[in-house]
């Protein structure tokens, strides 16, 4: 009998050894993911793809079938996406509804905090007609929340991913 209690001690002290070592396993493939995102972001160039919209009022749409993206290169910033919201002044009947603008970026602030392993990134972007404040909210595996304000749209938030520019 005491034989049969401690192989069973000596056993559950293997299994808790083994899963400690798995925990710490994950950890570290946690943090070089992180690490990855984090030098992707520090580059200046990269990529964010949108797979579903939040619109105002709480609608989600799902992006799959919706060419959409925002690319930040060095200092500029491209978005072609898609609105599903509110518009406070006329568009026209031959313009476009989506969200679309390219040039130099304002304000660029990035905040990266390694505790909980997240990126924020903050910028202003004008279009011809409107300004842009962009949020974009990256986790350590390059899921990403962009929000974007406007002063002539409602607030809208994309999910999605960030990923090198040359896929």
């Amino acid at each position: 009998m005491k034989l049969k209690v401690i192989l069973c001690f000596v056993f559950i002290l293997m299994m808790n050894s083994v899963f400690a070592q798995e925990q710490v396993s994950k950890k570290e493939k946690i943090r070089e993911q992180y690490k990855e995102t984090l030098n992707l972001i520090n580059s200046g160039e990269f990529i964010f793809e949108a797979n579903k919209a939040f619109a105002h009022g709480g609608r989600t749409i799902s992006l799959t079938s919706n060419p959409n993206f925002l690319i930040i290169s060095e200092e500029n910033a491209e978005a072609d996406l898609p609105f599903f919201g509110e518009a406070y002044t006329a568009i026209g009947y031959s313009g476009d509804t989506g969200i679309k603008f390219e040039g130099p970026v304002v304000d660029y602030n990035v905040k990266q905090n390694d505790d909980k392993l997240r990126i924020e990134i903050r910028f202003k972007v004008k279009s011809t007609n409107e300004m842009f404040i962009c949020y974009l909210n990256i986790s350590y595996s390059g899921s990403t929340t962009l929000s974007v304000d406007s002063n002539t749209r409602s607030h809208i938030r994309y999910d999605g991913k960030v990923r090198t520019t040359d896929k």
